[in-house]
């Protein structure tokens, strides 16, 4: 089967290795249960204790949540087992019946069917000050896979059937103070805690038992007979390398997270030689500044890298200056001329595959490196 037409295929590998750990789900599977929970309440007048979604999967799911009166529910994130800093958070979402009027200046509007949902974030949910993110500059920061997600299951339950306006507010009570323990102030994400989630899952993050987990696969994988690993950062980049490789089974592709080094690791002992990695170019940073776990709570993002390969391609001293003046590698990018962008991001993927064969030499690497959607922007090396 084909993984990238296999959005459960994660999941089954981390179930098929019986790992005892719990999955949990994320803030924006929590605003989509809390979200079609107040519209159920608001249309038909029901109280739902629990909310069937279904996720990005194909999978359905329930969510509890709790009513708060009114059009208002609740539901408490649960992270699964070794959950973020957001586990536990109580998300609210509250609908209104409004018109085209309500729209505010930081607001999405979702187009459902023949109705239009404005989205709206209220305390404790940041807001976006910098271009670059997955968010607009100046809107709310609710990330796409949430609105996808929000948008989907509210049209399963009939919005967009017949005309109408809604807002649907997201407030997170306690996601001022949770965000100064995120990355979100440095960011330039103020107020609050980002609605997140691509899967609408928390995979569970143990280091022990996520090493555990891809040391199986790969195993697996090399008493199959399997000849070429894939290594993932996650689900986007799972996808897109699958798209790419269209010609390997889904027993090739193996989602790492941060784990770089012990994954490169588990390939040499098994002795899989011919390995591909998938990455972003924030990854990508920081495998050529040769960090073994890239995991934002042990290592900071490092532009130096970036800022390296930019001069060294030409680049000019006062736009390096502002390269590493960025909070992160998005925003960077977004100051390399078009001109010089290809070749300084060759010269990053040629560091970093350096870095990783000085680690392992006997293997053979080749490195697809993907844009934030999912695109490719340069494949190196070879495996």
């Amino acid at each position: 089967m084909h993984p990238g037409r296999s959005g459960d295929f994660q999941s089954r590998s981390l179930s098929e290795v019986k790992s005892s750990l719990r999955c949990g789900f994320t803030t924006g599977a929590a605003a989509s249960a809390a979200g079609v929970a107040a519209y159920l309440r608001s249309r038909r007048g029901e109280i739902p204790a629990v909310v069937e979604l279904c996720f990005p999967d194909g999978r359905r799911r329930a969510i509890a949540t709790n009513w708060r009166g009114g059009a208002e529910f609740a539901v408490v994130k649960d992270g699964g087992d070794d959950p973020d800093v957001t586990d536990k958070a109580l998300i609210l979402a509250k609908y209104l019946p409004v018109s085209a009027a309500a729209l505010g200046p930081h607001d999405y509007l979702l187009e459902i069917g023949r109705a239009h949902l404005i989205l709206r974030g209220g305390d404790g949910v940041g807001l976006c000050r910098r271009p670059g993110l997955d968010c607009a500059e100046n809107h709310w920061a609710i990330n796409p896979g949430p609105r996808k997600m929000l948008a989907a299951n509210l049209a399963r339950i009939g919005f967009g059937e017949t005309p109408e306006w809604g807002l649907l507010t997201i407030t997170v009570p306690e996601g001022g103070r949770l965000a100064q323990r995120t990355l979100n102030p440095r960011l330039g994400i103020v107020g609050g805690i980002s609605i997140l989630g691509t899967s609408g899952i928390v995979y569970p993050y143990s280091h022990k038992a996520y090493v555990k987990t891809i040391m199986v696969l790969v195993r697996a994988l090399a008493l199959a007979g399997g000849e070429r690993l894939v290594l993932t950062t996650g689900g986007r980049t799972l996808r897109a390398a699958a798209e790419r490789l269209p010609e390997l089974d889904e027993s090739c592709f193996v989602r790492i997270g941060d784990f770089i080094y012990d994954s490169l690791r588990a390939a040499q002992a098994q002795g899989l030689t011919q390995v591909v990695i998938a990455c972003m170019p924030g990854k990508l940073c920081k495998y050529a500044a040769a960090y073994h776990n890239t995991h934002a709570a042990n290592v900071d993002q490092t532009l130096a890298p970036l800022v390296e390969a930019f001069l060294a391609v030409g680049g000019d001293a006062a736009t390096a200056a502002k390269l590493a003046a960025c909070p992160a590698v998005r925003q960077a990018l977004e100051l390399i001329p078009a001109a010089r962008l290809e070749a300084c991001l060759g010269r990053l993927v040629e560091r970093a595959l350096g870095v990783l064969r000085d680690w392992f030499p006997t293997l053979h690497l080749r490195l697809l490196l993907f844009d934030f959607e999912g695109r490719l922007l340069l494949d190196r090396g070879s495996s």
